[in-house]
């Protein structure tokens, strides 16, 4: 295994590997430096879902990231690739739990939605109505999608602490499940669901 620090490349058996931590050299995008480090990262980055696992980490990392970023990269580019990457997971295990597989890569795909979620706080209609809200197709299909999660009892743990008041009669879904599900729905309440970073992980 060899290491190229500049561009935060491994190469692995032969191939590239771009660990998910990287994302977290982002930090809060106010220079140059950090800026042109996520365009080369997202540059070399082939797989859809890896680099959504690496925009995950950026986001939970600093919570200034998700509102530094491009919004077109975000909401128009990687929100539905995330969404479309559980449709097609749950395709693959035709409808029953997630393949073990594909368990990692659904994970960061919903910490993603999760911290996109955030952009919610701006308070800006064309954001949340257009993007973040029932109101979209795309969020409605990964609502369709988390219901199918549930039912089939999928269990997934997230790099994230995830503080929740109270599941009530929803107790046997899973932390993460839940809370995406009560965020898309726009459930939440201030001071219901508590979200921090797990500086273990």
């Amino acid at each position: 295994m060899k290491w190229h620090i500049k561009y935060w490349k491994c190469i692995r058996n032969g191939e590239l590997d771009i660990p998910y931590e990287v994302g977290c050299a982002f930090c809060d995008l106010t220079n140059d430096m950090q800026n042109e480090l996520m365009e080369r990262i997202l540059k070399e980055v082939v797989e859809d879902y890896k680099a959504i696992g690496i925009l995950a980490k950026a986001i939970w990392h600093n919570e200034q990231f998700v509102y530094k970023a491009d919004l077109d990269l975000l909401l128009n580019n990687y929100l539905p690739k995330a969404i479309d990457y559980i449709g097609s997971a749950l395709y693959r295990s035709r409808g029953a739990r997630i393949l073990d597989e594909d368990v990692k890569s659904v994970k960061y795909c919903l910490e993603y939605i999760l911290g996109v979620m955030r952009l919610r706080n701006l308070k800006e209609l064309n954001i949340t109505d257009k993007y973040l809200s029932l109101n979209n197709i795309k969020m409605q299909e990964l609502y369709r999608y988390l219901e199918n999660m549930v039912d089939n009892n999928t269990k997934i743990i997230s790099f994230l602490n995830l503080d929740i008041a109270s599941k009530g009669r929803y107790e046997k879904i899973c932390d993460l499940l839940y809370v995406v599900l009560v965020y898309v729905t726009g459930n939440n309440t201030e001071g219901e669901i508590k979200i921090s970073l797990n500086i273990d992980d």
